[in-house]
């Protein structure tokens, strides 16, 4: 499920931009504060409480239907938390909130538009022309895509309309990116070197991210911290979902998957999402 297919609260008016939140050109922090989320009688998540330092990546997995997309909706401000709320930098979100720069798993290119102009879409309403071009121009070099520009999405390659659809999310200059299984639908060698790219973007134009993933390597090699998303032990069925541990991750980077702090913790949270793999 996306961060777009999550459900929506049953009578919840659509999402409208926050008027008081200025786009954002530096990394912001974010803090949940008992965030919940109930749908109807559902109750998908309670008692988030989670600080994300400004730059930060973080990861964040769980089984399916725990509520990692339904989090992020809740971050982007398309879903405001049936408890609790959600600050970005000094001030709470309210609406669909402007800091915030969404990638998907699929990278929804407009099929009639070029490269360059789906990328130009993401670009703040009232942006100086020539700031515009110039950040357009930018982006398109550091994903690889400047030779690429005027093409349309059915001309390029899966991985390169992902390479589009992420410069596209960070033409807004967001303080928070967030990024809802970005390479899930990639074959495993685009994969890793898209994941490859998110570092070196990252580097380039610091943001804070935050990744929803169901690969535990992705998440080891990427983020800073892991969030594991599920419910308690012995909890009923359909009860919420939680934090169920946090894991820092200290390996420097680029990391291997065969360091032995990264073996370690993918054991821990393979374990945590039920899959018992023997120790290595």
């Amino acid at each position: 499920m996306s961060i777009i297919d999550a459900p929506v609260s049953p009578g919840a008016p659509a999402a409208a931009p926050a008027p008081h939140a200025p786009q954002s050109r530096e990394a912001l922090p974010v803090r949940l504060e008992g965030v919940g989320q109930s749908f109807g009688a559902t109750h998908v998540l309670d008692g988030i409480n989670l600080d994300i330092e400004a730059g930060e990546v973080l990861a964040i997995l769980g089984p399916s239907g725990c509520g990692k997309s339904t989090l992020l909706r809740a971050v982007a401000g398309l879903d405001a938390p049936t408890r609790g709320r959600v600050v970005i930098g000094e001030s709470a979100v309210d609406g669909l909130d402007p800091r915030c720069g969404v990638g998907f798993q699929e990278p929804r290119l407009l099929p009639w538009r070029s490269v360059k102009a789906n990328v130009e879409l993401g670009v703040p309403r009232g942006t100086a022309k020539a700031e515009a071009a110039e950040r357009v121009e930018e982006l398109l070099r550091l994903v690889g895509l400047a030779e690429a520009a005027g093409r349309r999405p059915r001309e390029i390659s899966g991985g390169m309309a992902q390479r589009a659809s992420l410069a596209r999310a960070l033409s807004r200059r967001p303080g928070v990116l967030l990024l809802d299984e970005p390479f899930g639908a990639l074959d495993a060698l685009t994969r890793l070197r898209m994941q490859e790219l998110l570092l070196t973007v990252h580097a380039a134009h610091p943001t804070t991210v935050l990744l929803v993933t169901h690969d535990v390597d992705e998440a080891l090699r990427l983020a800073d911290r892991v969030v594991v998303l599920g419910r308690e032990p012995g909890a009923p069925a359909g009860s919420p979902a939680g934090i169920a541990e946090v894991h820092t991750v200290t390996a420097p980077r680029p990391r291997a998957d065969v360091h032995q702090e990264l073996v370690a913790l993918r054991h821990r949270i393979l374990g945590q999402l039920g899959v018992h793999a023997p120790a290595a």
